[in-house]
């Protein structure tokens, strides 16, 4: 579905991230929802550094930067993201 409308699929799991990827779809992880939603204006970046390190240091999530910054640093890390936070009042 994601092919045929020109969307994106929001994954962490590594095998669907490559079948994806494979077939020319772009993938967002939970890393670029939390840059979406920063961009977007519904969380400031110090909340977002904050649920990273949770993710990273509580439940285990693995990601190779430890900060929001050091991700928008990277521009090869992350694809586009725009649309994956409505930017619209009321609407998450």
């Amino acid at each position: 579905m994601a092919d045929a409308e020109d969307g994106r699929l929001l994954t962490d799991d590594g095998d669907a991230r490559s079948f994806a990827k494979d077939q020319g779809v772009t993938v967002v992880g939970s890393v670029g929802v939390l840059l979406a939603a920063i961009d977007a204006g519904k969380v400031d970046e110090p909340t977002a550094d904050e649920w990273l390190s949770i993710w990273t240091d509580e439940i285990g999530y693995y990601a190779p930067y430890q900060s929001i910054s050091e991700y928008r640093c990277d521009t090869h890390t992350v694809p586009s993201i725009a649309g994956v936070v409505s930017t619209s009042k009321g609407r998450q």
